[in-house]
C-alpha cells in the first residue's frame, strides 16, 4: 500500500485533551489552557465525507478503502470562475514581474478569498446596531437578540449600547459545490 506521511482525510471532529500527542499535551499543560471544542482535524478515517470522484481515485490508487457509498454526483466541468482566476492570476504575474510584492500578495489575497467566499455559512451571519439607553428595550425582547454591550469611551460611559442580532431568515445562496471543488483539487495538487 502506498502512503503519505500524513492523514490525508480532513474532518470535522470533537477534540478535547485526550487526543492530544504527549507532546501537545505537555505543551497546553504548561501553558494552563484547555482543548474542548469542535475542530478540523487530518486524519486517516472518515464518516460522511464529500470527496470528488478524482480525489477519491488517487486515495484507492494509495491503498485506502471506501465504503459505504451514498450518493454520486457528476462534475460537468464548466469553468465558471475562469475570467476571474484568470484577471486575478494575470495580476499576480505582472507583479511578481516588476517586484511589487505589494500588489502580488494583494492578488493572492483576491483569489484565496473568493473560493472562501463560495464556503460561506450564513447561518453565522448577525448585523450590529448601535442603540441608546432609551431605545435599548425595544431590542431585548426580540426572538433574535444575539447579545448586547453597554460602550464605553475614554471619558466614561455613553448611553450606547452595541446591540448584536442574528437575522431572521437565511438567504443561503452560496455555491458551495464550486467551492468544494475548488477545495479539493487544491487539496489533491498538494498531496501529490
Amino acid at each position: 500500500m502506498a502512503w503519505i506521511n500524513f492523514p490525508p482525510l480532513i474532518s470535522k471532529r470533537n477534540v478535547n485533551m485526550s487526543h492530544l500527542s504527549p507532546y501537545m499535551l505537555a505543551r497546553y499543560e504548561a501553558e494552563g489552557k484547555k482543548l474542548d471544542q469542535q475542530s478540523l482535524i487530518q486524519t486517516y478515517r472518515g464518516k460522511k465525507l464529500f470527496v470528488f470522484s478524482e480525489l477519491l481515485r488517487f486515495y484507492l490508487d494509495m491503498g485506502y478503502v471506501a465504503s459505504n457509498i451514498t450518493i454520486a454526483t457528476q462534475y460537468l466541468g464548466e469553468r465558471c470562475l475562469e475570467k476571474f482566476i484568470s484577471k486575478a492570476v494575470k495580476m499576480r504575474i505582472k507583479a511578481t514581474y516588476e517586484n511589487d510584492e505589494n500588489k502580488a500578495n494583494t492578488a493572492k489575497i483576491i483569489s484565496n478569498s473568493s473560493y472562501g467566499k463560495l464556503l460561506e455559512n450564513p447561518a453565522h451571519y448577525t448585523s450590529a446596531k448601535l442603540v441608546p439607553d432609551k431605545h435599548l428595550y425595544r431590542y431585548i425582547r426580540k426572538p433574535n437578540l444575539n447579545s448586547w454591550n453597554s460602550l464605553d469611551t475614554e471619558c466614561g460611559t455613553t448611553d450606547l449600547n452595541e446591540v448584536i442580532l442574528d437575522r431572521k431568515k437565511l438567504k443561503d445562496h452560496f455555491p458551495v459545490h464550486v467551492g468544494n471543488a475548488v477545495l479539493q483539487h487544491s487539496k489533491l495538487h498538494f498531496l501529490r
